[in-house]
């Protein structure tokens, strides 16, 4: 549960400030988000990856439905691509790698700066 909550609270920074910052700015807030929060490595990498995606394709699907989708065509034909969904994809994905890389980032300051407890019994733990 603490994933989803972390997936929708990317996204939504990402849908709202995104217009504002640069292209990488999903991986400014996965640093930000994943250094605050503790998940494990492969629910940080979820969480990222969907939480960037579905904002990013949400909001070019908006911008483009908005103009009829004329300059996403037009750009298609120069790359050689049949339609403009594809750059929707493929903005997707570049926008998932980073809140990836992000994500990953965040979840090492994490691991470097918080000290985890050693509750091993050879540790001297519990």
């Amino acid at each position: 549960m603490k994933t989803f909550g972390l997936t929708v609270l990317v996204g939504v920074l990402i849908y709202f400030l995104h217009s504002y910052l640069p292209w990488y700015s999903p991986m400014i807030f996965s640093i930000l988000v994943f250094a605050i929060f503790e998940l494990k490595l492969g629910n940080v990498i979820t969480a990222a990856f969907f939480g960037s995606v579905l904002a990013s394709l949400l909001m070019t699907f908006l911008i483009d439905s908005a103009n009829e989708a004329i300059l996403s065509n037009r750009i298609a034909g120069i790359f050689g691509l049949t339609s403009g969904i594809y750059l929707h994809v493929i903005t997707a994905l570049i926008a998932g790698i980073s809140g990836i890389l992000g994500g990953f980032l965040g979840y090492s300051f994490r691991r470097m700066i918080v000290k985890r407890r050693k509750d091993n019994v050879y540790y001297g733990g519990r």
